[in-house]
């Protein structure tokens, strides 16, 4: 049965780098989203966390969990994910617009964590993104500094066995001007969305 979930989820996660690389986040006619930098690149990554089924309604505010139930896989894992907190601006030895060469943007910082009850899943942060009113997503920063909130959310596939947790920020360049609508997760394996409101300033 894992195996059977990582091969549907690798395919989830190229579809979803496909269409990453073919929209782009504007703020305006000729504003774009920073492209992705050359340093540790999530996108080599197979597996996007939880692919259960929604136990309960699939939006939330920031500070509540969703809890999930994966009953495909042997032995079945459940657990929870949560948005604790979403910072904008946050600041940084290099900026958005130092690191990309765009005009406008800043860091901003999303803390998550994922808890495995039973069974074990895995985690990085391809899943999450954050939505604008026009449309747009950003995705997270694929570049990394020293100066970035800590700890940092995992990159790479990390392993999440009952009883344990992972939290972490994930850091986005975003544009300065605007706050995003809600924060966006999107698991592989399954057509789940699951939504926290970002809360105006």
């Amino acid at each position: 049965m894992r195996r059977r979930l990582h091969a549907r989820t690798a395919v989830a996660a190229a579809l979803l780098t496909v269409g990453l690389l073919l929209s782009g986040c504007t703020t305006g006619s000729d504003s774009t989203e920073p492209a992705a930098g050359a340093k540790p690149d999530p996108s080599n990554s197979t597996t996007t966390g939880p692919s259960a089924s929604p136990t309960k309604d699939t939006t939330f505010a920031i500070g509540e969990a969703w809890e999930w139930d994966d009953s495909e896989l042997d032995p079945p894992a459940a657990g929870n994910t949560t948005v604790l907190a979403y910072t904008q601006p946050v600041t940084a030895s290099i900026t958005p617009d130092e690191e990309f060469g765009t005009t406008g943007y800043e860091w901003a910082a999303l803390e998550v964590k994922v808890c495995a009850n039973t069974g074990e899943t895995w985690v990085n942060n391809m899943p999450w993104s954050l939505a604008y009113a026009g449309g747009a997503r950003v995705q997270p920063s694929q570049v990394t500094y020293g100066d970035f909130p800590r700890p940092a959310y995992p990159f790479m596939d990390t392993t999440v066995k009952a009883g344990d947790c992972v939290r972490g920020n994930i850091v986005f360049p975003v544009p300065g001007d605007e706050r995003p609508e809600k924060v966006v997760y999107a698991p592989g394996g399954s057509d789940t969305v699951v939504e926290w409101t970002v809360p105006e300033k």
